[in-house]
């Protein structure tokens, strides 16, 4: 065995052991970007009721707004009656 037969060996098993690592790396990212896909889709989820949530408070926000002046008025006017 002369030293290119050697250096073929090492260069071998070198390239070997890297695709082992590239192939298990690349089993993580596609793992890790699944749990990212999911994670994106529960904060849509998660962005939409909120803002249905504020839809509905802003239906409710108006007729209380106009309640509570409308209670103020008659407050004010039963106050200015006393007097």
């Amino acid at each position: 065995m002369d030293a290119f037969e050697i250096l073929v060996i090492i260069l071998s098993i070198t390239l070997a052991i890297f695709l082992i690592i590239a192939i298990i790396a690349g089993i993580l990212v596609v793992r890790v970007l699944k749990r990212v896909d999911t994670i994106t889709e529960r904060a849509e989820t998660i962005v939409a009721n909120i803002d249905e949530f504020s839809e509905k408070m802003k239906q409710f926000a108006v007729p209380t707004a106009v309640m509570t002046t409308v209670t103020k008025m008659i407050k004010q006017y039963k106050h200015s009656q006393e007097e």
